[in-house]
């Protein structure tokens, strides 16, 4: 199959020029919307703006909550999934002609502030018309927080060798089969090609259209998305109070073992410390950008 990529949105970008993106969430209503996703993308759009060669950039922001009109044979709405597609096709062709790139979210994600400009460096550097951010499944749903992209059932070819290698050394990975559309960067090149299929059974219809037509997608390790799970007291799962709570459990098991306590942490600067005031201080180290690796570990495995 031809994979497709190419030039497109900033790949014959200039230092000066103005790139336009779109940023769209899905909800049924407004109220849906998490709280933390707003405050999310204020300061996503804020670091984007204040990051040199970023700052003529045009960055514009809807919530799709319009329900279609059509209905089932039994007089119901169609499912959540069908409208989501439903109100996708509706913009496309107004995206496609005023912005060079859509950023599409759940939400439920919260997205950490350099993921935008991380998005579409790795869309230019990878020459891929689709890239994802890594996005954590929740417990409550899946019992395991695992990243999705790594889950059994979204067939990734290589998600149980070549991915994790890749997820280790932060480097992006192409995806195969379903890479998840909670929060993705979707070129113009893109949006040309795909049209969001009115399937029900998921994201798995559009992404088996992707696949189908060729479309390079891949995932970058560096972008972590928080996501907010409702049927866990809206926990924020791999957010950072999650993740100190992660990092603790794994003292508390070298502990137990009779290993050394630090065993297994990725980085080095505990040296020194105790178990206690490691993680008094962990929290203030949870910078994606600066110490990605405490958000990206190994989940129980699905």
């Amino acid at each position: 199959m031809e994979e497709h990529g190419g030039a497109h949105g900033r790949g014959s970008w200039k230092v000066g020029s103005m790139t336009k993106v779109l940023l769209v969430c899905c909800a049924r209503h407004f109220a849906d919307v998490a709280p933390e996703l707003f405050q999310a993308l204020q300061k996503m759009v804020a670091y984007t703006l204040q990051t040199p060669t970023y700052e003529k950039d045009v960055i514009d922001y809807m919530v799709l909550t319009e329900q279609p009109i059509i209905k089932d044979d039994e007089g119901k709405k169609i499912a959540g999934n069908q409208a989501r597609a439903w109100n996708m096709n509706k913009i496309r062709t107004h995206a496609i002609e005023n912005y060079d790139y859509v950023v599409k979210m759940d939400a439920d994600m919260i997205p950490p502030p350099h993921a935008l400009v991380t998005l579409i460096q790795t869309s230019v550097n990878h020459d891929a018309l689709i890239v994802t951010s890594l996005t954590p499944e929740r417990p409550a749903k899946c019992d395991t927080d695992e990243f999705s992209q790594l889950m059994s059932w979204n067939y990734n070819a290589g998600r149980d060798d070549e991915i994790l290698v890749k997820i280790e050394g932060l480097e992006p990975f192409v995806c195969t089969g379903n890479a998840g559309e909670a929060f993705i960067l979707i070129t113009r090149a893109a949006l040309e090609m795909i049209e969001w299929p009115y399937q029900s059974n998921g994201d798995f219809a559009f992404w088996d259209k992707v696949q189908e037509l060729g479309i390079k997608v891949v995932c970058t390790p560096k972008v972590v998305c928080a996501h907010k799970d409702y049927e866990a007291g809206s926990l924020l799962i791999r957010g950072k109070e999650w993740v100190v709570n992660h990092w603790k459990g794994v003292i508390i098991k070298n502990l137990e073992e009779d290993t050394e306590w630090y065993h297994g942490l990725p980085y080095e600067w505990w040296y020194g410390l105790r178990p206690s005031k490691f993680l008094e201080i962990l929290p203030y180290h949870l910078d994606q950008e600066k110490e990605p690796l405490w958000f990206t570990y190994r989940g129980k495995q699905k």
